[in-house]
C-alpha cells in the first residue's frame, strides 16, 4: 500500500483527534488515581468538594475520551473507505497478482500508526503539563497532590487505543476487500 502525502494529511488528522483525547485524559485520569487515595484524610466540610473534583475528573475524561474515541473511529473508516474507492485499480493489480485479500488488508494496519503517534504524542504532552494542571485542580484544604506516574496509564491511553484501531482497520479493510468494486 502506497500513502501519498494527501493521505498522510487525513492520517494526521486521526493523530489530532487521538492527541486530544488522550492530552486531555492523561492529566485527569492521573489525578483521579492520585486523589482517590485521599479520601479517609479529607474532612466532613471539604468532603463535597473532594467529590465534586473527583466528579470532575470522571465526567471530563468520560466526555473528551469516549466522544473523540467514536469521533477518531470514524474518521479511520471513512478514510479506509476513501482510500479504497480512490485506489481501487491498484487493489485490483494487487488482486490480479494473487495477493489475497487478508494480505492486502494487513497493509492497512499502517493506519492504526496515526493512532500511536497522536495518543503518544498526547500522553507526553499531558504528562508536561501535569504539575499545572494538578496546581489549578487542587482545592485550598486538600492535600498537595504530586503526579505520580501509572504505567496502567500509559497502556491504556497509548498501547491499547493503538491496538484496537489497528485491528479495526485490518478488519474493515478485509471485509470491504471482499466486496466487489
Amino acid at each position: 500500500m502506497i500513502i501519498s502525502l494527501k493521505d498522510s494529511f487525513k492520517l494526521f488528522g486521526i493523530s489530532i483527534v487521538c492527541f486530544c483525547a488522550v492530552f486531555v485524559c492523561t492529566f485527569f485520569l492521573n489525578y483521579y488515581i492520585d486523589i482517590v487515595p485521599l479520601k479517609n484524610s479529607i474532612s466532613d466540610e471539604l468532603m463535597p468538594l473532594y467529590k465534586a473534583q473527583l466528579a470532575t475528573a470522571k465526567m471530563t475524561c468520560g466526555i473528551t475520551g469516549g466522544f473523540l474515541s467514536i469521533i477518531a473511529g470514524i474518521m479511520l473508516i471513512f478514510y479506509i473507505k476513501l482510500y479504497i474507492d480512490n485506489h481501487c485499480k491498484a487493489i485490483g493489480i494487487f488482486k490480479a497478482m494473487g495477493y489475497s485479500n487478508i494480505k492486502i488488508a494487513k497493509s492497512f494496519t499502517l493506519f492504526g500508526l496515526s493512532v500511536l503517534v497522536g495518543c503518544g504524542l498526547g500522553f507526553a504532552l499531558g504528562w508536561a503539563f501535569m504539575p499545572l494542571i494538578y496546581k489549578t485542580l487542587t482545592i485550598e484544604g486538600l492535600p498537595n497532590i504530586h503526579p505520580t506516574f501509572n504505567i496502567s496509564l500509559l497502556f491504556l491511553l497509548v498501547f491499547a487505543p493503538a491496538i484496537i484501531f489497528t485491528l479495526i482497520a485490518f478488519l474493515y479493510a478485509a471485509h470491504s476487500l471482499k466486496i466487489p468494486a
